[in-house]
């Protein structure tokens, strides 16, 4: 899946069983449903401008509604080795990523040890989802093999039970017990991330030297959650999440890492979370912040327009109210004037 043929032919040889499948030692697990064997399903072929990421993603079919994911991210201007830091940087991680509530070593004993900065290691997460819906709490074993090559990494990861000592769940939290995912992080390959690599050198006066790093991604994760939501979610929100993360990763390679949270979602977290209030905007667009700021222009103008309509119709209320009173009132002045004519009457025929 990931387009190792190393990896497949070790697989091969071994005797091993592919990553889905009935096996125990499939990654991915079963499938049930024949639509699995089909081709895969184009969800996204997206680049940012500016010489920013290019992101394909696609989707099959797994089980229970939900779908595996697969999905290539070339990042120019970034070499394997910083990619490879800032996807397994989980203090940076929960800084950046407003879903991320929390992220470490899943038993408190090994903190003091190195835990933190140990890429292989066995992790606790809890994920913010949207309300009313309740946080979800991932225990999962992550596994991370250098690529010697160009300074990548391959890694997995997988849900798995808790360690002995590890702190409880919060009481609210929906444990994820389905989880996996598969990546490759190496120098990227090919015409367009070449071609890629170069623009965004030029824009950026030279720097990076052409370089590019791609990440191949699988995943798969059953969160509990209305299968319908979720598939919607994932579809809707993985190109948003992507410029996001391509932010944080050139801020991380910056060396900027103490600017604070920078956007939502990321990296094998295909988060449901309801995207933040931040924009994305390539270097060096001034026509873009030129119609920011008529945006804004234009946004007070009707605020203003808002207003003025609110006092009008504060205006119309008070007519209303004392129309209304005013009509409550005739028929008790119609009664007054119909007694004084009567008694009026009255005196003219006794004289």
């Amino acid at each position: 899946m990931l387009g190792e043929r190393s990896s497949r032919d070790a697989l091969a040889s071994a005797g091993l069983p592919g990553p889905v499948g009935p096996s125990a030692g499939a990654l991915f697990g079963a499938a049930d449903t024949a639509a699995f064997f089909g081709p895969w399903e184009p969800l996204i072929h997206e680049r940012a401008p500016g010489g920013g990421v290019l992101y394909w993603a696609w989707r099959r079919p797994l089980r229970r509604g939900l779908y595996l994911y697969l999905s290539r991210s070339v990042f120019p201007g970034v070499t394997p080795a910083q990619l490879r830091a800032f996807a397994h940087d989980d203090a940076w991680r929960v800084r950046w990523d407003r879903a991320t509530a929390s992220l470490g070593p899943a038993a408190p004993a090994l903190e003091g040890e190195g835990a933190a900065g140990r890429e292989s290691e066995v992790l606790a997460a809890l994920v913010r989802f949207p309300a009313p819906m309740a946080p979800r709490a991932y225990t999962y074993a992550r596994r991370v093999w250098p690529r010697a090559c160009d300074g990548g990494c391959y890694a997995l990861a997988r849900a798995c039970a808790p360690p002995g000592g590890a702190a409880a769940a919060p009481t609210r939290a929906v444990p994820v017990t389905d989880y996996c995912s598969a990546a490759v992080i190496r120098a990227a390959a090919g015409a367009g991330a070449a071609a890629a690599a170069a623009a965004a050198a030029a824009a950026n006066g030279g720097e990076g030297g052409g370089a590019a790093a791609e990440m191949i991604l699988v995943y798969f994760e059953d969160s509990l959650a209305r299968t319908s939501i979720v598939n919607l979610g994932v579809r809707k929100g993985l190109w948003p999440a992507m410029l996001r993360t391509e932010r944080a990763l050139r801020a991380h390679a910056a060396g900027s890492c103490g600017d604070g949270g920078v956007g939502g979602g990321g990296f094998g977290s295909f988060s449901l979370r309801r995207a933040g209030s931040e924009r994305w905007e390539p270097r060096g667009a001034p026509a873009a912040a030129a119609g920011v700021a008529a945006g804004a222009r234009l946004g007070g103008a009707l605020r203003a327009a808002a207003r003025a309509l609110s006092a009008l119709g504060a205006a119309a209320g008070a007519l209303w109210a004392a129309h209304a009173r005013v009509a409550s009132l005739l028929p008790r002045l119609e009664l007054r004037l119909l007694r004084s004519l009567v008694n009026l009457i009255a005196g003219g025929l006794g004289t």
